[in-house]
């Protein structure tokens, strides 16, 4: 069916997070080698290192090969003048996931994969970076919220996401 199946925590030492991680009782997997070829041929590659897999369950982890036509320096610069057929650039300020037993998947989530909750504006929230995981959100779907530069408008559900643009 449609809707998050899971989200991924980028790693730029999955190695290292994975063993910290394990030693401190997670129950996540070893990393795992993952490729694709594109279209051109070119081949993108990762590793992983997955616990469990559910909207409510803890991310996964992942570190990309950075190089190539997906990661190299020219991609990332392209990515980052990208400007949105909706207006302008965006980035992904908040990931709200809608869980019925949010103190337990809070609970989950440190335990797995080291993401610590906390009580916010409107449920569980963690930082990641410049970005916030929350739980308990408001609706029945997973909402992805994005900031625009210039400001833009956008609430719409996709694939059985809630896709918000807010200035």
């Amino acid at each position: 069916g449609e809707g998050l199946a899971s989200f991924a925590l980028a790693s730029d030492d999955i190695g290292g997070d994975v063993a910290r991680l394990r030693a401190s009782g997670s129950s996540i997997g070893p990393p795992i080698e993952g490729s694709r070829a594109r279209p051109d041929g070119e081949v993108v590659r990762w590793r992983t290192a997955v616990a469990t897999v559910g909207p409510c369950e803890p991310p996964f982890l992942i570190e990309h090969e950075y190089a190539g036509a997906e990661w190299g320096d020219a991609a990332r610069e392209a990515r980052a003048a990208f400007e949105h057929p909706g207006g302008g650039r965006i980035r992904l300020t908040r990931l709200e996931v809608p869980c019925e037993q949010a103190v337990a998947a809070a609970s989950a989530f440190e335990r797995s994969v080291g993401l610590r909750f906390a009580v916010g504006d409107g449920g569980l929230e963690a930082r990641v970076g410049a970005q916030v995981v929350r739980l308990g959100g408001h609706g029945d779907e997973p909402t992805v919220v994005l900031e625009g530069d210039p400001p833009s408008h956008l609430d719409l559900i996709r694939v059985g996401i809630r896709w918000q643009c807010v200035g």
